[in-house]
């Protein structure tokens, strides 16, 4: 018995509707595709089991600010525009990366 999708049409055009964002017809079974590929993806991880993870060890773990400040002065070797030049997919000032999901 195959499961029945999370998102469907009817959602969709109550999505679009809610945030006012028109939507073609022919977006439609990709914005389905997509959003139920992006759900059953996150019921996976509510899947795994994080009971051994213990929480407190976790957050000391976590970085002070002075790590953050140092990462924010220019320690770098390189000017923003040779990073954004060495990017191999580029509009413009616009990288493209391909999608996560």
């Amino acid at each position: 018995m195959e499961k029945e999708p999370l998102v469907n049409k009817k959602t969709i055009d109550y999505l679009s509707e809610l945030s006012r964002i028109k939507i073609t017809e022919a977006e439609k079974p990709k914005l389905e595709a997509d959003l139920n590929a992006i759900l059953n993806y996150v019921k996976q991880l509510q899947e795994i089991d994080t009971s051994f993870i213990n929480l407190d060890e976790e957050l000391l773990k976590i970085k002070t600010n002075k790590d953050l400040e140092y990462l924010n002065e220019k320690n770098f070797d390189f000017e923003n525009d040779d990073l954004i030049d060495s990017f191999y997919q580029r509009k413009d000032k616009w990288l493209e990366i391909p999608p996560i999901f």
